[in-house]
């Protein structure tokens, strides 16, 4: 089983908060920073001449932040995009989401919309996750021949949720609240391996990398669609592989699916689920090397009608649940010895036993 641990922290340059140290202007519905002088910004890489980074997008560099010492990805968006207001809907979504650490942090833009077609540019920094992307670590373990530990499938799949459940309810972070009505809710449409990053930077308290969400290309908010800036029955240039049943439609249960085909895709060391939503089903319960809590946890996120599937909030709540379980039970064997009760110290094995295993 693969086993991936966070390595030991560097020191950093202390990171402001660029929101609190610029001159605020406005673009659509909400207030971000104004463009940066390019000498703040150099080159360092050009992440998309030989891999498929960006395939909708421009260009994506990685450049080094002269402000912060810190290392950025530089994403061009088309000019397409620009004229036809998906660019202005990304930086729109990105800071309503800022600084939430399981989400990628919008850090600047730089927008300019023209009546010329190819005088239209958009380009935006975000922050740069060194540990690559869930897509590049299937791509590693199918070569490996390896597997995934059960304990890292729960850390993936903790911080989807909450990723979700912030773009949905904006509550703090861990809380399971009800949408307030105050909070536009978002829908990120287009959730797989290649829009999950991992980041190895900052981290302190965990053992894992820190799990982001990234690419709000294919977002869209509740606001935007109930003011027509956006189609509710079609989603523009999802990646189809991760399309929903309910596809060219979506909810806010799609972001849900699409958490669950993600985690089909670590568990099953697959990048492309298919189409036949039974069978991907099926498999994630077949696979009987991960526990019976985690297995249902996912497939209730498969679910073919969008009405059986749980809310994000369920699912919060569902997940805390096996873990309180988790821990009473490893305070048992403890007592009682790891070999009585059948517990196993390698991760991906028997971790998270459910209650009916522990019963006897």
């Amino acid at each position: 089983m693969l086993s991936i641990h966070r390595k030991q922290p560097q020191p950093t340059t202390p990171f402001p908060s660029q929101f609190t140290t610029f001159t605020m202007v406005t673009h659509g519905i909400y207030m971000y920073p104004p463009s940066s002088p390019p000498s703040r910004f150099t080159y360092i890489q050009d992440l998309q001449r030989n891999c498929l980074l960006g395939r909708n997008n421009a260009g994506i560099y990685l450049i080094h932040d002269t402000l912060t010492g810190k290392s950025l990805i530089e994403k061009h968006l088309k000019p397409r995009d620009v004229r036809e207001g998906f660019a202005e809907r990304e930086i729109d979504i990105l800071y309503q989401l800022r600084d939430h650490p399981n989400i990628t942090n919008l850090v600047q833009y730089d927008l300019h919309a023209s009546d010329k077609f190819h005088s239209s540019t958009a380009t935006l920094w975000t922050e740069f996750c060194d540990g690559g992307s869930l897509e590049d670590m299937i791509m590693y373990m199918r070569e490996s021949e390896e597997g995934v530990t059960e304990e890292f499938l729960w850390h993936v799949l903790e911080s989807l949720v909450e990723a979700v459940r912030y773009c949905q309810r904006g509550n703090a972070v861990g809380t399971a609240g009800e949408w307030d009505g105050k909070w536009n809710p978002i829908y990120h449409r287009d959730i797989q391996p290649g829009n999950i990053f991992m980041s190895f930077n900052d981290i302190h308290i965990s053992e894992f990398p820190r799990v982001l969400l990234g690419d709000f290309g294919c977002s869209t908010s509740l606001l935007d669609i109930a003011l027509g800036n956006s189609d509710p029955k079609n989603v523009d240039r999802q990646d189809t592989r991760f399309a929903p049943p309910e596809a060219p439609g979506f909810g806010l249960r799609s972001d849900i699916y699409q958490i669950g085909l993600v985690m089909w895709c670590l568990m099953c060391c697959q990048l492309d689920p298919g189409d036949d939503f039974v069978t991907v089903r099926e498999d994630v319960l077949g696979a009987d090397m991960y526990s019976q809590a985690l297995r249902e946890i996912v497939a209730a996120c498969l679910e073919e009608d969008v009405k059986d599937r749980p809310r994000v909030e369920e699912l919060v709540a569902w997940m805390e649940n096996e873990r309180e379980l988790e821990r009473c039970m490893s305070d048992d064997s403890a007592y009682l010895g790891v070999e009585e009760v059948g517990l196993s110290k390698t991760f991906g094995q028997d971790w998270g036993l459910c209650a009916d295993q522990y019963s006897d």
